[in-house]
């Protein structure tokens, strides 16, 4: 397999994640409206369930984070000052 090959593999693979990352989030959130919708009458219940779910929203946010910068995968080499992510093949 050449490079252009692998770049070709590699951008398509990328592709496909940022649409399952997309899709999940928008799972999520829909999750979190039927909740709410569940949880609205009980404001105890209502409150302990929006601080679940900001937590698991800083977990995910905090492990994507870690991701980029741990010394383990060494994807810091390629983050830029603007966040994004170039990963030369």
């Amino acid at each position: 397999m050449d490079s252009k090959e692998m770049s070709i593999i590699w951008e398509e693979t990328t592709m496909l994640s940022l649409v399952i990352l997309k899709e999940s989030v928008k799972k999520f959130e829909r999750a979190f409206k039927m909740l709410e919708g569940q949880t609205s009458l009980d404001s105890k219940l209502d409150n302990d369930m929006k601080a679940f779910v900001d937590n698991c929203r800083t977990w995910v946010t905090g492990l994507l984070e870690w991701t980029l910068t741990s010394e383990r995968y060494k994807m810091y080499q390629y983050l830029h000052q603007d966040g994004s992510v170039v990963v030369p093949l």
